[in-house]
């Protein structure tokens, strides 16, 4: 059984620090940040039907593609914005994965999940109230 579906961006924060586990308590505001950074970029419509692809062969590269390409987004923007570089970079580069997979991991569990993390992406875009 997975995890309920999540309500607000400050669940799902929760959520992928929990699922993280230690290092996400280290880097708690970091690990936020990430995380409505992978709502920004996060390819929805995509993923969703990716999702409904799942039962076919193949469909799991389309998935690790797009994982790889959420992520160099997120580093990408988070790099110019706080200026990262060398060892800083390479650190945090290890958490932004790991979120986008923990956020992956959430993404394909269920359709409801999938439902309810639209709603959280619309809201961290602004889409909605």
């Amino acid at each position: 059984m997975g995890a309920a579906p999540v309500t607000s961006v400050e669940e799902l924060r929760a959520e992928i620090r929990s699922r993280i586990g230690p290092q996400a308590v280290e880097l708690e505001h970091c690990c936020d940040v990430f995380t409505s950074q992978v709502c920004r970029y996060w390819p929805e419509r995509h993923m969703a039907d990716l999702a409904r692809q799942m039962t076919h062969a193949g469909s799991g590269a389309g998935a690790l593609d797009a994982l790889a390409v959420v992520t160099a987004k997120c580093r990408e923007d988070l790099e110019a914005r706080w200026k990262l570089t060398g060892n800083n970079s390479a650190a945090l580069d290890l958490l932004l994965q790991a979120i986008v997979i923990e956020f992956a991991n959430l993404w394909f569990s269920t359709p409801e999940m999938r439902i309810a993390l639209r709603a959280v992406i619309f809201r961290v875009r602004g889409l909605t109230r």
